[in-house]
Formats: C-alpha cells, sequence, structure tokens
C-alpha cells in the first residue's frame, strides 16, 4: 500500500511513514488526525510501503507511538516483520494498553524508554543477537517476567528494567560490562541472580529495592560496586563479595535488615565508601591472615567487633584477645585453666589499684557466652563457668552491667556468686541443661527479671540466688539437691512456687512452696502459701520480705521459726501462736508491723536477737516459764507493747537475762504475773 493508503485506514490500523528516497527504506509510525489517534487494537507493522513515486521502501525502523503530549497509543499488539532493525527511542513509551509485541530477529537497536511505561506489556523477552546494548528504561514499568541475554550484549543501561515488579528471572549475558544506575531498581520479582565475571562496574542502585532478592552471585572479575548498589534489598541474608572487588560504595546494603553475614574474598581491603553495611550486620568474614589488615584500614576498622578470619567464623571459636579487644558492648575476659583446658567468663571491666574488684564495665545489651574461646597458641578452652561477679555489683562506687539479655552456652557448669548481681536490664535468662550450681546471690536484686527456667541439671542453688526479682512463678527442677536461704526473698510479685515432680529431697504438697522432704521444713513460701498441719518448721528467711503475705498465719503446730523467717511480712495482722516453737531465731519476726499479739509456749528458753524488733503493733504477748534469756533488740521500738502475761512468778521474771539494748518498751510494759488462760 501507499503511505496514503495506510493513513486514510479508518479500521484502527492506520500508520504514518517517514520515508528516505537515499537508501529506499522507511520507518513505521503511528498515525493521529486532527489530535486523535488512528492506531489501535493490534496492529501489524508491513514490511515494504509503496512512495508517491511509486518506488518500494522496505520498512527497517518503527518510532512515533507516543507524541509530544506523552499519550500513547490505544494499541494491544504489535507485529514487527523480519524487515526491522531498530526499534527507536520512546516508540511505544506509555502505550499502556499494549500486552504484547514480537522481536525480529534481525533487530539490532532498541531505543532509550522504548517501551517505558508499557504496564500491560507481558510474557518473555528473548532479545535478539543483533542488539548490542539495553538502552536507558527500554522495559522500565512494564510486567514482563523474563529476559534472556545473548552474548553479544556489553551494556544494560540506567533503568532498563526499573520497577519491572513481575519480573522473575533473568540471564545477564557473559559479555556484559557495566550494570547502569538503577538498572534493576524495584525488581521486587527477582529471587536471585548472577553477575558474570565480565561485569566490570554495577553502578548506583542497580538492584536497589529488589526486596524479595535471596540469593546473588558475584563472579569474580567485578571491580566496583557503586552506591546503594543493593539497598533495601530486605530478604538478603548473605553475600560473597569476591576478590576482584577493589571498590565499595557507600550505603551498599543500605537497610537490608536481615543481612547477617558478607564474605570478603580479597586478602586485600577493598576502598570503602561511607556506611556501606547495615548496622545490624552479624559478621563479614576475611581470608585467614588477613583480619590484621582489614581492622588497619581506616573505614574497615569501624566494623573491627564483627570481622573475623575463615577459620574463626567456622568453627565459632575466638581468642581471648578477640573477646577483650570488642567495643560493641558484647566484649569479655576470661580466666583460663591450661591444666583443664576449661574456661569461666567475666565482664569486661578493669580492675581497682589493690586488684579488689572490678570498675568500669563496658558490658552493653545482649550479650551471648561462646562455648569455647581459645588462646594465642591455638588451643581450645571450653567455658564451663561464670565467674563470681562475672557481671554483677562489687560494690565500692561500682556499678553493674547493662546487659538485657544473656544466652547461655550448654557447657556452662557453674554460675558463681553475684555473677549478675544488680543486673536491673536484665529481664529473662534460660539456665541450660548443663548447669549444676547457682551460687550465692547470682540474680540478686535483678529487679526486672521476670522469668527464668531452672533446669533438671541444677543441684545446688545458693543462698540469695533470686533476692528481689520480679518472676511471678518459679518451678525447682527434680535435680535439686540443695538449696540456700532467702532464694526468694523479697520477690513480691512472686505467686506461685512448684517442684518438679521425681525431686526426691524436696516438694511442693500443692502449698506454693518449698517443702524439705525428711525435715517437714518449709524453706520457701510466698504471699500465696498455705501452712498446713504437715509443716513443723519454717526455714530461714522462708517468707523474707514477702510483703504480700498478708492476714492472719496458723504457726501453732510449728516447732522451730527460723532467723529472718518472716521479717519485712509487714501484711501480717493478728496474734500469732507459737505455743508449740521452741526454737525463735534472730529476726523472725523483724518489721512485722500488723502483728497485735504474740503466744509463745513451754519449751522456749531464748528469744533472740531482734525476734519481734519493729513489730510497732503488737500489744500484748504471753510469755513462758520456760524463758531464760531475752536478746538484745528483741523488742525494740514495739512502742505500742503495754501487757505481758508472764506464767511464772515475780521471781522468775527477775531471773531472766534480758538485754537492756533495745528492750526498753519489754522492760516497761505492765507485768501479769502467774498468769493462765480462763
Amino acid at each position: 500500500l501507499t503511505r496514503e493508503q495506510w493513513n486514510e485506514k479508518e479500521d484502527g490500523s492506520a500508520l504514518d511513514f517517514e520515508l528516505d528516497t537515499t537508501d529506499y527504506t522507511a520507518i513505521a509510525k503511528g498515525y493521529q488526525l486532527d489530535g486523535e489517534w488512528m492506531t489501535e487494537g493490534a496492529i501489524a507493522i508491513p514490511s515494504q510501503v509503496k512512495g508517491e513515486d511509486g518506488k518500494i521502501y522496505t520498512v527497517t525502523a518503527v518510532a512515533g507511538f507516543c507524541d509530544d503530549n506523552d499519550d500513547g497509543a490505544d494499541i494491544t499488539s504489535v507485529f514487527l516483520p523480519g524487515t526491522v532493525t531498530r526499534i527507536e527511542d520512546v516508540a511505544f513509551y506509555l502505550c499502556n494498553t499494549l500486552v504484547s509485541i514480537n522481536s525480529p530477529e534481525g533487530l539490532e537497536y532498541i531505543g532509550e524508554s522504548a517501551f517505558d511505561g508499557c504496564i500491560n506489556l507481558t510474557g518473555d523477552i528473548i532479545i535478539p543477537n543483533g542488539v548490542t546494548s539495553l538502552s536507558q528504561g527500554v522495559f522500565a514499568s512494564t510486567k514482563i517476567s523474563s529476559v534472556t541475554m545473548h552474548d553479544a550484549i556489553t551494556e544494560i543501561g540506567a533503568y532498563v528494567f526499573s520497577s519491572c515488579a513481575s519480573l522473575k528471572s533473568i540471564v545477564i549475558g557473559n559479555k556484559v560490562e557495566t550494570i547502569g544506575d538503577y538498572a534493576f531498581m524495584g525488581c521486587s520479582g527477582l529471587t536471585n541472580i548472577t553477575i558474570p565475571a565480565s561485569v566490570k562496574e554495577i553502578c548506583e542502585e542497580a538492584f536497589y529495592e529488589c526486596s524479595n532478592l535471596t540469593n546473588i552471585i558475584i563472579e569474580n572479575g567485578v571491580e566496583k560496586l557503586g552506591d546503594t548498589v543493593f539497598g533495601f534489598c530486605t530478604s538478603l541474608e548473605s553475600i560473597t563479595i569476591p576478590s576482584s572487588v577493589t571498590e565499595i560504595g557507600m550505603y551498599l546494603f543500605e537497610s537490608c535488615e536481615n543481612l547477617n553475614l558478607v564474605r570478603m574474598k580479597s586478602t586485600t581491603p577493598c576502598a570503602l565508601g561511607d556506611t556501606p553495611f547495615p548496622e545490624n550486620l552479624g559478621v563479614i568474614v576475611v581470608p585467614d591472615g588477613t583480619r590484621d589488615d582489614y581492622i588497619k584500614d581506616e573505614v574497615w576498622v569501624n566494623y573491627e567487633d564483627i570481622i573475623y578470619e575463615e577459620s574463626e567464623y567456622e568453627t565459632g571459636v575466638l581468642t581471648v584477645e578477640r573477646w577483650r579487644t570488642k567495643t560493641d558492648g558484647t566484649a569479655l575476659d576470661f580466666e583460663l585453666d591450661e591444666e583443664n583446658l576449661t574456661a569461666s567468663v567475666r565482664g569486661m571491666c578493669d580492675y581497682n589499684e589493690e586488684g579488689e574488684y572490678y570498675e568500669n564495665y563496658t558490658n552493653s545489651g545482649a550479650i551471648t557466652i561462646p562455648a569455647q574461646v581459645k588462646d594465642i597458641d591455638g588451643n581450645i578452652y571450653t567455658v564451663t563457668a561464670i565467674a563470681n561477679f562475672a557481671f554483677g555489683d562489687a560494690g565500692a562506687d561500682n556499678s553493674a552491667t547493662e546487659v538485657t539479655s544473656v544466652s547461655l552456652p550448654d557447657t556452662i557448669k557453674t554460675i558463681g556468686s553475684f555473677a549478675f548481681y544488680l543486673c536491673t536490664g536484665l529481664t529473662n535468662i534460660i539456665i541450660p541443661d548443663s548447669v549444676a550450681e547457682i551460687g550465692e546471690s547470682a540474680f540478686s536484686d535483678c529487679f526486672n527479671l521476670t522469668n527464668i527456667i531452672i533446669s533438671d541439671s541444677v543441684k545446688v542453688i545458693g543462698n540469695g540466688a533470686f533476692n528481689a526479682c520480679d518472676f511471678t512463678s518459679i518451678t525447682i527442677g527434680r535435680g535439686v539437691t540443695k538449696i540456700g536461704i532467702g532464694i526468694f526473698s523479697g520477690c513480691d510479685l512472686l505467686t506461685t512456687i512448684k517442684v518438679a515432680e521425681g525431686n526426691t529431697v524436696y516438694e511442693d504438697r500443692g502449698l506454693n512452696a518449698i517443702v524439705e522432704i525428711d525435715t517437714e521444713t518449709l524453706l520457701v513460701g510466698c504471699k500465696n502459701t498455705t501452712i498446713d498441719d504437715s509443716i513443723k518448721i519454717i526455714g530461714d528467711y522462708a517468707f523474707s520480705g514477702c510483703s504480700g503475705l498478708t492476714g492472719s498465719i496458723d504457726l501453732s503446730n510449728c516447732t522451730s521459726i527460723g532467723s529472718h523467717a518472716f521479717s519485712g511480712c509487714s501484711g501480717l495482722t493478728g496474734s500469732i501462736d507459737l505455743s508449740n516453737c521452741t526454737s525463735i531465731g534472730s529476726n523472725a519476726f523483724y518489721h512485722c508491723s500488723g502483728l497485735t499479739g504474740v503466744i509463745m509456749g513451754e519449751g522456749l528458753k531464748t528469744i533472740g536477737d531482734s525476734v519481734f524488733r519493729d513489730c510497732s503493733g503488737i500489744l500484748n504477748i504471753t510469755m513462758p516459764v520456760s524463758v531464760v534469756e531475752i536478746e538484745s533488740y528483741a523488742f525494740c521500738d514495739c512502742d505500742a507493747l503495754t501487757t505481758v502475761y508472764y506464767r511464772g512468778t515475780i521471781e522468775q521474771w527477775n531471773a531472766i537475762a534480758i538485754n537492756n539494748d533495745g528492750n526498753y518498751y519489754l522492760k516497761n510494759a505492765n507485768k501479769v504475773y502467774n498468769y493462765t488462760e480462763e
């Protein structure tokens, strides 16, 4: 057909042509009449067109299906004849109804933004062999699903596949040398990519926001990684940088929040731009013998704490010196036992001049204790203990570490005394199955410790181990055979205490308490504890600091009350019956300010030091003849005490050895001698 005949078509297939009379070639274009597109729907470009001169012109190029107003023709599909060698710049720009187009085998050039904005263009793209480069924005914002390149292509221009969210697969040709700025930006459908060795430079933000990209293979040969190349690749967890890379740009992995491992293959540190790695990057692995070279570099030194040599990373074993020189708050110190090849761990700090205690702790945040460390000679030591005062306040203007969580390896056998004392930032900890002993005050005054699991391997829990912690329930494992005094003193929120079935030394009897089976001794209680007739002895510090223990309690069957057993139980009220007690330990009822009376029975010989000290509500006491001694401060600050009902004579009263210190109110109370209940 002639050009004029193509123009006059009214079925939507109207075309226009630009004719070249020198070589008798033609460029096919969309046709507009009075500003309206006459080209729409499915169109087929002819291989030839007749000029007004009667000559035949071969159609070798297509262009102009978008006008100056960025209005694309409403075409749905395009067939290109085998004569077409060029698709010109912006040829189909913003043709947003275009779904498909073929690629003639003779195609040599696809222009800039040729299909940019063709938001419905779908399918698999095979780049013909004659095309040697992909111009800027060629397929940007399309719905193509895969791309295959042949080996003649040497350049992927800027924005070529930008915002192609449906692109799931691409094969990059083996002669591509440059991947341009933003080339694959926003290709969220890509999950893996291989960069061939021919590529020398990956330019700025080339794979920015490829949010599902999990596997990136960069072959050895790539030399430069531009700024933010992999920014916001949020699914990326690990990557290997080949030894050929000599330059890494700024913010290379910006906001790659799941990136944990970067492997550097070069033995020489490459140049780094500003902040190339995310803040939460876990590990940078470098070749063996090169770590010192890396951390000498003025930029790489910023990542000193996470740079590991290959053998360190694979075995997970660092030298003691490596642990000591960490600066991210996870530095640790170790004491090595060369004979047994074991190590105990302590927080990183300094000794005072006398070498008596630690000071200037540097530990903070989440701490992971390693299972093994090695010395400078490569000898491996198993970490079996947390040392005394390892992370805890050792006193003398000292302060505990600012750790918030601790992960212990299953090699730990002992947690030392005061190991985490006053670590108020600690909120939870799991005691591994390997631990056999928890030392005195190991977690004392960890005010925010709300959750702890004690495994069945634990055999010994030292005095005050969990004093003043904030957990609400606790279960003692079946392996525990020795419990110190006051292990839960001051745990005001504790409501449930259980002992695991199978423990042969202790049981809970459903009383919310720990009871020693052989002696019928209640060793540990809480505000919900029930004291029944089976309990004969209340152990030292059993309820110490339990301000939530309220109301009256029945101790009439008890024969012994331990030291500090109820000290600080200010919620206790009414009169207590100790008529069967033959022993009351010092400070047993110290600061039980709600008590109003005490009945003591025959057999009690000594009222110990500070037993009822600061019981400011006691009005009267009943005392047996058997008492021969009242120690200092036994009734100190009992300023409401007005009456003593004494079962003996005045002579017997006067024979009692009453310490003058702190017993003023007892001595000056009204005495009723030879008292018997009516």
